[in-house]
């Protein structure tokens, strides 16, 4: 709950901040933090500087509010952010659910209408918004000649705050091992997009490894936290290894949100 609600409070901050101006804003940013806890904000802020830190002492920050819907999973929470709708009335309730239709467990992207569009690689999904059953706030700005642009880690998060359409919409793939998008919206890779991952290939970072920022001192909590289990290739302190014979993360637990 407290991820969405965080997520929620980003968003309205950032439309408080946008509409102070005496002009119409040329610019919306929409960015949702994933099972990021609302507490997060006030423990946390001291680290922040820039945008996030403008947000609190700029912005609208909601201490107190509430959903009235059962889950919390990314795909429904991001639909409902999108849309400003409910899940009975956007129709994208889960992650994932069974389709009698099809005697099938679907995930929320699915859209039989859609291919993928591979940056570099393969590709055979078929991925898109085709569950989404009411327009997002990207669709209605591009109505009035908007663009729009969305990125993320999962298909889900991506498409669901785009909508049915967008200049760019890119997730990496479910290998994990590049990114794309899809035919529901661009017909091929963007130029832009395609030029901007070929000089900054994903494969860049292995053999490096992951190291804390800040000094040991600048952390609240112990490294090893309490019930911490690390996944498959990894300890459950830092540093960690980005490549090397199983040292690849287990993302199953977090593919399910």
């Amino acid at each position: 709950m407290r991820r969405i609600l965080s997520a929620a409070a980003l968003v309205a901050a950032l439309s408080v901040i946008a509409t102070a101006a005496d002009t119409a804003p040329k610019l919306v940013v929409v960015l949702v933090v994933d099972q990021m806890r609302a507490d997060y904000v006030e423990r946390f802020r001291d680290n922040w500087s820039s945008g996030l830190r403008r947000l609190v002492d700029e912005g609208a920050w909601f201490t107190k509010a509430a959903y009235p819907y059962l889950s919390t999973l990314t795909c429904a929470g991001h639909a409902t952010i999108s849309t400003g709708a409910y899940p009975h009335r956007h129709g994208i309730f889960a992650n994932a659910w069974y389709d009698r239709a099809r005697a099938a467990v679907i995930p929320c992207t699915d859209d039989q209408s859609a291919r993928a569009v591979p940056y570099g690689r393969t590709g055979n999904s078929r991925t898109g918004p085709g569950q989404l059953l009411v327009p997002s706030l990207a669709d209605r700005m591009r109505l009035q000649g908007g663009h729009v642009v969305t990125l993320a880690l999962k298909a889900r998060s991506a498409i669901m705050l785009a909508g049915h359409g967008g200049d760019s919409v890119s997730w990496i793939s479910e290998s994990l091992d590049g990114w794309e998008s899809s035919t529901a919206f661009t017909p091929a890779p963007i130029a832009q997009v395609k030029s901007f991952l070929a000089a900054n290939p994903m494969d860049a970072d292995f053999g490096r490894i992951w190291t804390r920022l800040l000094p040991s001192s600048s952390y609240k909590d112990a490294d090893d936290g309490l019930g911490e289990a690390p996944v498959r290739g990894w300890t459950s302190t830092f540093p960690h290894p980005l490549k090397g014979e199983g040292t690849t993360p287990d993302t199953s637990y977090y593919d399910q949100w």
